[in-house]
């Protein structure tokens, strides 16, 4: 009984680490994108590079979005073993 308790401590412990961390990347990732938008905004880059970059930046936001949902699906999954 111990061990099963102890095992769903860690997972706890670990999902909480995984949220705090993958928030602070995402909050690292937002103020990139506030420094980039006006760069592209003030200086001379050809549309269809502002384009790249924008598309770049959305699909990020997607990418991390599934990221986030298949970690969470896994904890769900593994806390459900105990």
């Amino acid at each position: 009984m111990k061990k099963t308790k102890l095992l769903k401590h860690m997972i706890a412990s670990n999902k909480k680490t995984f949220h705090y961390t993958f928030k602070m990347m995402v909050s690292l990732q937002d103020q990139m994108e506030k420094m980039v938008i006006p760069y592209l905004e003030q200086y001379q880059i050809p549309i269809e590079e502002k384009k790249e970059i924008h598309d770049w930046i959305h699909n990020s936001k997607k990418s991390q979005d599934k990221y986030q949902q298949i970690i969470e699906d896994g904890f769900e999954t593994l806390e459900l073993y105990f």
